[in-house]
Parts: structure tokens; C-alpha cells; sequence
């Protein structure tokens, strides 16, 4: 009996002793360990913590790389376009150098005929500056003043050379420079023919040019035409200047050795 006593009483003892180590209360229900819970809960913490700031990185890295990549095609894109801008206005420049260049360096010949056939020299012309230059020298005219004008189509058929047409005017102004109504573009200085017989010519038109701005070559030309009398620059239509004595029909310099238009 007193050996069943100390045993039962040694059984209590172990069964207080596992109920305490175990936690286990008197409702016979488990409760963690609050030192346990909090350092879980930490872990937990921060774990999510790490997941958070990995996920926002990536996505900031992302912006990133999308924003460099757009910045980069952008740039990319302007430099292109730029280059293309700078090459059609190149391109245009070019062109109007090219054709300025033309214009301004256009120049014809017109071999100038007596009434009877007679060579009476070659008048040169050249653009200048919005108008039109005629220089050169004739021979075998009567000494005094001429008229000299530029009619409006490249004829000329002797012996008065009304094939020449009326003088160039392509403003229909009246003729003369000292006409409040005029001038014609194809009126000139007269000319001065020495007792030698020769004329040193050098006149200039009003305005206009051989093939640029306002041309004076046409589909039918022009010609060059010399007066018995000197033009008194008023009498319309063509300064009292008298008969057509000499004329020349305007030709183009060909350009790189072609035929002449």
C-alpha cells in the first residue's frame, strides 16, 4: 500500500511536470509562447519587406530602361529627321544656286546685217542685275545718231525688217525713258557712229533678262534693231528715229559646247 502511495504521488509529479513544460493549461488547449510568436511575426516582417522593395526595384529598373529606350529612339528619330531637313534644304539651295548661277551667267550673240547683207559686227549680251547688257561694236554705218532698240521677234528679213516685229514691251508701257508713260524694256541708249564709220556700243535694257525673271527669249526670240535717226527717248512708238536700217536676230550661247538655240 505505502509503495502504490509513493508511486501515484511520483505519477502526479511527472504529469505536473510535463502539463507545465508543454504548456498546456487546465482547458487542455496548446498556447505558443508569446517570444515565439513575435519573433515569427518579425521574420514575416521582413520578408514581405524584402518582396516589396525587390518588386519595386524591378519596376523602377523597368521605368528606367523604357524611359532610356524612348529617350534614346527620340533621339534617334530627331537626328534622322534632322538630317533629312538639312538635306532637302541643301537640296533646294542646290537648286536655286544652280539655277540662279544660270540665269545670271546667260549670254547670246547677234550677228548684225545691213539692208543689203553687209556684216556689220556681233552685238554681245549678258544678264546683269535684273536687266540686260549689249555691248560690242559695229562698222560700216553712217556717222551721227542711231536709235538702237530690241524687238520682239527673232526675224529679220530685209530690206526693212518689219519681220522684227515692235519693240520689246512686255509691261505695255509707252516708248521712251523720258515719257511719263514709258519706258518700253526694249528701248536703249542711242549709239554714236564716228566719221570712221564704227560704233562702239554699250547699252543697257530698263529691266528684265535673256532667260531668268521676265524673259526676253520667248518661243519666237528677239532681234536687235539699228535706226537711220537718233531716238529722241518720248515719241511713242518709237522715238521719231526713222526707217530700220540694221538688224540682228538674239541667239543663246550653247551651254557645254551644244547647238545654239
Amino acid at each position: 500500500m505505502r509503495f502504490n502511495h509513493v508511486l501515484s504521488t511520483g505519477a502526479v509529479a511527472m504529469l505536473v511536470a510535463c502539463s507545465s513544460n508543454s504548456g498546456y493549461t487546465g482547458s487542455g488547449r496548446s498556447s505558443p509562447s508569446p517570444t515565439d510568436s513575435t519573433v515569427a511575426g518579425r521574420v514575416d516582417t521582413a520578408a514581405g519587406r524584402n518582396v516589396t522593395d525587390s518588386i519595386a526595384l524591378s519596376v523602377r529598373r523597368t521605368r528606367d530602361s523604357i524611359f532610356d529606350a524612348g529617350r534614346s529612339t527620340s533621339d534617334s528619330l530627331g537626328m534622322a529627321a534632322g538630317k533629312m531637313r538639312d538635306s532637302a534644304v541643301n537640296t533646294v539651295r542646290s537648286s536655286a544656286d544652280s539655277v540662279i548661277g544660270l540665269v545670271a551667267g546667260a549670254r547670246g550673240t547677234a550677228p548684225v546685217r545691213s539692208a543689203d547683207g553687209r556684216d556689220l559686227g556681233t552685238l554681245n549680251f549678258a544678264d546683269a542685275q535684273q536687266a540686260i547688257t549689249i555691248t560690242g561694236t559695229l562698222r560700216g554705218l553712217a556717222p551721227g545718231r542711231h536709235g538702237i532698240h530690241i524687238h520682239m521677234a527673232g526675224r529679220c528679213e530685209a530690206p526693212g525688217f518689219m519681220s522684227a516685229g515692235d519693240h520689246w514691251n512686255p509691261t505695255q508701257r509707252q516708248h521712251g525713258t523720258l515719257n511719263a508713260q514709258g519706258p518700253h524694256q526694249g528701248d536703249l541708249q542711242n549709239i554714236t557712229v564716228g566719221a570712221d564709220s564704227n560704233a562702239t556700243v554699250r547699252v543697257v535694257t530698263s529691266a528684265g533678262s535673256l532667260r531668268g525673271m521676265n524673259p526676253l527669249l520667248d518661243g519666237d526670240g528677239a532681234s536687235i534693231v539699228v535706226h537711220t535717226a537718233g531716238d529722241d527717248r518720248r515719241t511713242d512708238p518709237s522715238g521719231n528715229s526713222g526707217t530700220r536700217v540694221a538688224c540682228g536676230v538674239i541667239n543663246m550661247d550653247a551651254p557645254n559646247g551644244a547647238a545654239p538655240r
